[in-house]
Formats: structure tokens, C-alpha cells, sequence
């Protein structure tokens, strides 16, 4: 098997993930069970902003039907994460 390296090594764009706030508000949780909703927002917040920028992403540099297809679920999505964020 060849060694590609590091995925996105040398490159100057971001990659964004969730990952890091989703560990981070684990901790938090881990730390002070108290802090359960507040972890749990924090995650939900960090998915949404994640689903806006990839789904933004796709919708202003895809073509008019992934445009069509994306714009509807990225909708639903955030429909449902502020839903379960007021929820909590």
C-alpha cells in the first residue's frame, strides 16, 4: 500500500468538522454532569453550523439540480436541529 501522508498536508484550506466541539462539550459533560443540556446544545450547534457550511458550499458552487436536491435537506436538517436544541 502506498503512503499518501497526512490528509490535507500542505494544503492552504480548512477542513471543517464538527469533531473537536463534539469532544470538547464531551469533556464538559464528563467533568459536571450538570452540564448535560448545555454539552448537548453545544453539539447540536456545532452539527447545524457544519451542515450550513458544507450545504452552503453545495449550493453555491453545484450545479442547479444538486443546488434543488441540497437546498430542501439542508432546510429539514436545520429545522430539526433548532427544533431538538429547544427541546433539551
Amino acid at each position: 500500500m502506498k503512503n499518501i501522508g497526512k490528509p490535507c498536508a500542505g494544503k492552504p484550506h480548512a477542513r471543517f468538522d464538527e469533531g473537536g466541539q463534539v469532544r470538547t462539550c464531551s469533556l464538559l459533560y464528563r467533568d459536571d454532569s450538570a452540564n448535560l443540556a448545555t454539552a448537548a446544545r453545544a453539539i447540536i450547534i456545532a452539527v447545524m453550523a457544519n451542515t450550513i457550511t458544507k450545504s452552503g458550499m453545495a449550493i453555491g458552487l453545484g450545479s442547479s439540480e444538486l443546488r434543488r436536491i441540497s437546498l430542501p435537506i439542508a432546510a429539514l436538517l436545520l429545522a430539526t436541529g433548532t427544533l431538538g436544541a429547544l427541546l433539551l
